[in-house]
């Protein structure tokens, strides 16, 4: 009885260990379907891909995203536009109280020296995606945020803009200054963008896109004319 009990036993882990093994190969496998399609329609919009990121490019997007403990750039294509340099890239980000640790696929990153941004994060708010526990999320996240030195900027005249986003930023009389009444108004009719900013680089994304599903060459172009558009807003 206690061989037949053990028998069972050994059967249980087999079978963890097999049913973790393949679901290891199906997300490796879809990560690199994904990965290659991705790469395919990037080449059909004019980028070229980096066999491995710019050095200086991974040390600014680092920079960038420096609350976090730990940042990697991957599937990385790079086209000029005029004076602008874009990027496409899979950002993750790990660690430290303002990020729980996630890749954020398909990022436009956009270098403009049209651009002079303090540093700040635009966000949407949780519950406009995860209802009740976007309303535990916010406060909580508010607090990490402001605990790295950042602080949430209220728009009073702009209850949409307050509705669907957040602004964390250590330089409020700046990004009133970038953030007129015409872009949140604009900004106010989009749906869960996430950007990040300082000096003359942005990144770019969306909640849809960012959670890495295949795209279409109609979304990775759409994802760029979206960062185009917002750099436009802000410079103009």
């Amino acid at each position: 009885m206690d061989n037949f009990g053990e028998t069972i036993q050994l059967g249980i882990v087999l079978s963890c260990v097999l049913v973790m093994g393949l679901l290891t190969i199906l997300a490796v496998w879809y990560s690199r379907k994904r990965n290659k399609a991705n790469a395919e329609q990037a080449l059909a919009l004019g980028f070229k891909l980096q066999s491995r990121p710019d050095k200086n490019f991974r040390r600014r997007i680092e920079h960038l995203y420096r609350l976090s403990n730990k940042v990697q750039v991957a599937n990385v294509a790079f086209r000029r536009m005029g004076e602008t340099e874009v990027y496409l890239c899979d950002i993750s980000v790990s660690g430290r109280e303002a990020d729980s640790g996630e890749t954020e696929y398909r990022s436009v990153c956009v270098i403009s020296p049209r651009l002079n941004l303090p540093f700040f994060m635009l966000v949407y708010q949780f519950e406009q995606v995860y209802a009740l526990a976007g309303k535990l999320i916010t406060p909580l996240l508010e607090k990490m945020i402001e605990w790295r030195g950042l602080q949430s900027i209220s728009f009073e005249d702009a209850p949409l803009f307050n509705k669907k986003y957040q602004i964390f930023s250590n330089d409020e009389a700046k990004i009133r200054s970038i953030f007129s009444d015409t872009v949140l108004a604009k900004l106010s009719n989009t749906q869960e963008w996430i950007i990040r900013g300082e000096g003359d680089i942005f990144t770019f994304n969306r909640y849809e896109i960012r959670r890495g599903k295949p795209l279409t060459q109609v979304d990775i172009n759409e994802q760029v004319n979206l960062a185009q558009q917002f750099l436009d807003w802000i410079t103009y």
